[in-house]
């Protein structure tokens, strides 16, 4: 929570009102104001108010903490001051005094450095903030128009827009638009002030502001602001603004920043000025600052007067012949056509009517359109009329349609339209809705284009001349209050991408994923392929050696460009007769897979692609359905209405394979398409269809189960009369989905009298140990179950709930941090007579104030008619008719890889089991992007910052396994290496400062799952250990600031942080286990 402390200053609370009288007495003015204490302070015409203008940023990071911060943070915090004198002066205001042209003027701008030597720098790159005046019109406390000189530059436009909006209040405005986009706004009046809160901004959104897709993997940011008012009788005594934002990712929390910004203004002194007066109207203040009056302000005359005429004037029809060629329709997108077409503009201005009715009629189809372009741009009543009356004798041509099309865009965009054309076209209108629809709908865009236009022009014209006269600009040149985006420049690399791939070519390889400084490097190569072009990338793409190709194949899916895309799919499509086709194209799905931000068009690519791929590789089809399912569920959040998911649902009733179905919806998880999984359910006569369904059902929220639903699993899970038999996987996944539900205290009840069932031996130990875990972490469940015990609804007496069994299931906790914890889940089912039927390792990211987990890794076995291979008498499996096969399911960020099978079969039992890597031997190689976002966050003074965050992990999953049918005992290993990297920064960029911090943090993560088992005997020992590895982490800033044409300052800081390595102790049975099989 934020606490903003306001000081209060002296201020009046009644206001003056204009009188447009002069004999009105001090006393009569303010017993009137006494009358209406609502009447918004205003500005006096022959006053200028000299204001002191400051505003400072302060910017910094969230790495560094402790004893260490104190040290850090002078040198890595970004800061700057900024103050100068500020003149405010009324040029013009309506004849009721409400309305006011002010002027806007700054003097003596100084610039500080707050974080190095605090020295003051009169900067020469800030002379156009003090060069050129601003103007904007104020009417009751609220800004409607804001005018800059032409030859302002962006930053101190900006930075006047944020002084600008400091006179901004009104006490009934409920929103507001200013430089932080439109607010929600509430004011609230205490004795000595006036103070304004502002809420759910909404910014102005660019181009090149993105997000990753909604998930816990994603970013937050707070921010306030508060402006408070004081004045002084009819004077605006002081305003300042303060604003604070803190962006961050949720989930690292690493890459978090505070900014921290104020404005102010503060009144100096009031300088009587006899050249501003008090006018009746707005002719009068025209007569008296620019000696003109209203009806002297003809921008045509004022062109025929200053600009002489060249040697064409008089001879038009040898300017159109001279110039045919570059007149025609064959050279338009050439700079020639537009040279040619603003002289023939300006030509035609000076012609008659009958001179360019010659010319229109005798010209030849190819130029004739860009003649009537001209006509109308120049809107003489002339080239009006002519164009008009050539239309009118074309209504039988075969082109009218096309001529008529070529009059209305050139209306369009006329930019100064006259009321000619619009009543021209109105008189047309009816002739124009009979030819064609479609230009009708042209009509009516015309006019209201040139309806906008004319409203601005006539609007006014007393505020047309004094913007005229003091910035050179016509009124239609106004700027909206919202900050505009400076661009953002590149480092060394972005117009040397070759160089780069050339310096990091080691580090692009695939023999250093698994460690930080390939995730390192694969961050730096996706922020420059966004700013590549197409032909640079194809480039790269076809020169790169075999090594680094999968790398940039990863990186330019990641980069989510139209350019890296189309760069991917156009070397796919030429790689289909090469050998490595499969490996390249699983690359490509993979990045596809996990791309945080995918666009339609990546969709859209991989259907079209996908009866190709199909025809390829089975195993190809699974991981493209995959794919598709876990793109549809990033772009259901991003863009609920997308036209390519509609594409992906008509995909899904038409497959006829419904376990390519099953797979694609358990990482699409979107509750449009339950019904599908639902009805597969309720059937469940197909024992893998029926688990691959209700596989993909957990990803769903169970407590919005309908009672259909939950009745359905309760009768799987019971085994009621008229169900199928089902194996013990089916079982397990019915039961773990009902207790996830809202479940009442009667289906608990059941599920415990089945848990303690001892003819259902081992699902019972297995669902016991589950319901176990869940009371210890979630306080309702618990409650649920001490209502049972305490009331005597079942007998739960300690001989009863011993653990007895090899079926297990636990949750410990991986690592905890601010906000969230990582936790780690082992369970394992065996079946009636000890052997594995499901082994699952999951490790998930849980926020401490929410229950939805996110699913960083899980590790998941499958298994079935083991038993007579593990026990000497040959018993039968609990479903006699199951085939032997074993399957391996990896789920990577919450999204599901193509399942392995280990082996099917005896033979392929044998085979697996002789070819068992005896070393570590990876099974998959992966740069995954993560997080990617780019948000602009705009502030009270008029400073845009740009936040950046992107986080990368280079995967490398590799095991080991040694198998002994003579002994009967096997040992495995499974060890992830993970690199995991984030980057970002905040920056301020514009034409004068560059200032920003930038922040990474590095470290490498290697787990190893070790699995050791001893079925000789009865019942089977299983021994499950876990450790990490030591490890470091690298944590690294530097702040840079860059004042132009005086001095640039960097500074660098880093640290090492290291983490000793840690061995997870399991149940106190396996931790028993693990004693006698390592002492034997």
């Amino acid at each position: 929570m934020f606490k903003v402390m306001f000081i209060i200053l002296y201020c009046l609370l009644f206001s003056t009102v204009y009188s447009s009288t002069e004999n009105k007495t001090t006393n009569e003015k303010s017993d009137k104001t006494s009358e209406k204490p609502g009447k918004l302070y205003e500005f006096q015409s022959n006053i200028d108010y000299v204001y002191h203008y400051s505003t400072d940023i302060h910017m910094d990071h969230k790495i560094w903490a402790g004893s260490e911060e104190s040290h850090i943070k002078r040198h890595s915090d970004a800061a700057f001051h900024l103050y100068a004198r500020l003149n405010l002066t009324s040029v013009w205001r309506s004849a009721d005094g409400e309305q006011h042209l002010l002027k806007l003027e700054l003097k003596e701008a100084r610039f500080v450095n707050r974080t190095n030597s605090h020295s003051m720098i009169d900067c020469l790159a800030l002379s156009t903030l003090t060069r050129y005046p601003a103007m904007f019109i104020w009417n009751q406390g609220i800004i409607s128009l804001s005018y800059f000189n032409e030859n302002d530059n962006l930053a101190a436009i900006n930075l006047k827009k944020g002084i600008i909006s400091l006179f901004q209040y009104k006490q009934d405005n409920a929103s507001e638009t200013d430089t932080l986009g439109t607010c929600k706004t509430e004011y609230r009046m205490y004795e000595k002030s006036l103070v304004k809160d502002k809420s759910e901004c909404s910014n102005i959104k660019y181009n090149d502001e993105y997000s990753s897709a909604k998930q816990v993997l994603n970013y937050s940011i707070d921010f306030q602001s508060t402006c408070v008012y004081t004045f002084d009788n009819s004077t605006l005594k002081s305003s300042s603004c303060s604003d604070i934002a803190l962006p961050r990712l949720i989930v690292p929390e690493v890459a978090g920043f505070r900014i921290m910004s104020r404005l102010s203004v503060d009144l100096m002194e009031k300088v009587d000025n006899d050249k501003h007066q008090k006018y009746l109207n707005s002719d009068a203040a025209l007569k008296s600052i620019l000696s003109i009056t209203a009806d002297q302000y003809h921008p045509l005359e004022t062109e025929k007067q200053l600009h002489p005429c060249d040697e064409y004037c008089e001879k038009f029809e040898e300017f159109i012949r001279d110039y045919n060629k570059k007149l025609a329709r064959s050279v338009i997108g050439d700079r020639s056509a537009s040279d040619v077409f603003l002289h023939l503009i300006a030509l035609v201005k000076r012609q008659s009517e009958t001179t360019l009715t010659k010319v229109l009629d005798k010209a030849s189809n190819s130029i004739k359109f860009t003649l009537i372009e001209a006509f109308v741009s120049a809107q003489t009543p002339a080239s009006l009329n002519t164009v008009l009356k050539y239309l009118d004798n074309s209504m039988n041509a075969k082109n009218k349609v096309e001529l008529i099309e070529i009059f209305l865009m050139a209306s369009t965009f006329a930019p100064r339209p006259s009321d000619l054309l619009l009543d021209k076209i109105l008189e047309r209108l009816p002739k124009f809705t009979t030819i064609d629809v479609q230009l009708e709908q042209s009509t009516y865009l015309a006019l209201g284009a040139i309806t906008h236009r004319l409203f601005d022009l006539n609007k006014t014209s007393s505020v047309n001349a004094a913007l005229k006269s003091i910035l050179s600009i016509t009124a239609d040149q106004y700027h909206p209050l919202e900050t505009e985006k400076q661009l953002h420049p590149c480092d060394e690399y972005c117009e040397k991408f070759e160089e780069f791939i050339r310096d990091y070519n080691k580090k692009l390889g695939r023999s250093v994923i698994g460690d930080r400084s390939a995730s390192d490097v694969f961050l730096h190569l996706i922020a420059l392929v966004k700013r590549q072009s197409e032909t640079t990338l194809t480039k790269v793409l076809d020169k790169a050696s075999n090594s680094i190709k999968f790398t940039l194949i990863e990186a330019f899916v990641s980069a989510q460009t139209p350019a890296s895309l189309n760069t991917v799919l156009k070397y796919l499509d030429n790689s289909m007769n090469a050998k490595n086709k499969v490996e390249l194209i699983e690359i490509f799905l993979m990045a596809s897979t996990f791309a945080p931000r995918p666009s339609d068009l990546l969709l859209d690519k991989i259907l079209v692609r996908l009866p190709k791929f199909t025809t390829i590789d089975a195993q190809l089809e699974q991981s493209t359905y995959l794919a598709l399912g876990a793109i549809t569920h990033r772009l259901f959040d991003l863009n609920k209405t997308s036209s390519a998911i509609e594409k992906y649902t008509t995909l899904l009733h038409n497959t006829k394979k419904k376990a390519l179905v099953y797979l694609s919806l358990y990482n699409a998880k979107l509750d449009l398409y339950q019904s599908i999984l639902i009805d597969e359910i309720r059937r469940c006569n197909d024992t893998n269809l029926c688990w691959l369904a209700l596989n993909a059902l957990t990803q769903y929220d169970p407590e919005q189960f309908s009672t259909e639903i939950i009745s359905i699993l309760r009768s799987i899970y019971h085994e009621q009369k008229g169900r199928v038999k089902t194996n013990l996987q089916i079982r397990q996944l019915c039961g773990q989905l009902l207790l996830r539900t809202d479940i009442s205290i009667g289906d608990l009840m059941n599920l415990i009298l089945s848990a303690l069932d001892k003819t259902n031996h081992q699902l019972g130990v297995y669902m016991w140990r589950l319901i176990s875990t869940m009371a210890d972490n979630d306080e309702l469940f618990f409650r649920k179950i001490k209502f049972i015990y305490n009331n005597g609804l079942i007998d739960l007496t300690y001989d009863r709930i011993a653990y007895k069994g090899q079926s297990d299931y636990y949750r410990r906790q991986f690592l905890q941090t601010f906000g969230f914890g990582v936790y780690y889940t082992i369970s394992q089912l065996m079946s009636r007579h000890g052997a594995l039927r499901e082994s699952d390792f999951d490790l998930h990211i849980q926020q401490y104030n929410k229950k939805d987990r996110f699913n960083l890794l899980s590790l998941g076995v499958s298994a079935s008619g083991l038993e007579a291979y593990v026990s000497d008498d040959g018993k039968t499996s609990d479903t006699p008719d199951e085939d032997l096969q074993a399957e391996l399911r990896i789920t990577l960020l919450n999204m599901q890889l193509r399942p392995v099978v280990l082996f099917s079969g005896v033979t392929g039992l044998m085979s697996a089991v002789w070819s068992a890597p005896s070393e570590l031997t990876s099974a998959f190689k992966s740069n995954i992007m993560i997080h990617d976002l780019s948000r602009y966050i705009h502030l009270h003074n008029g400073l845009v910052v740009h936040y950046e965050a992107q986080s990368a992990a280079s995967l490398d999953l590799s095991g080991m396994a040694s198998v002994s049918l003579w002994n009967k005992n096997s040992h495995s290993v499974i060890r992830v290496s993970s690199g995991f990297s984030v980057r970002s920064h905040v920056d301020i960029l514009n034409d004068f400062v560059v200032m920003g911090i930038n922040a990474t943090t590095s470290t490498n993560i290697i787990v190893d799952y070790t699995t050791d088992v001893d079925y000789a005997d009865t019942p089977i020992n299983v021994c499950m250990q876990m450790s990490i590895q030591p490890t470091e982490i690298y944590d690294n800033v530097d702040s840079f600031y860059s004042l132009k044409r005086t001095k640039a300052l960097r500074w660098f800081g880093s640290r090492i942080r290291r983490l000793l390595g840690h061995d997870y102790t399991f149940t106190q049975k396996n931790n028993a286990m693990c004693r006698q099989l390592h002492v034997l």
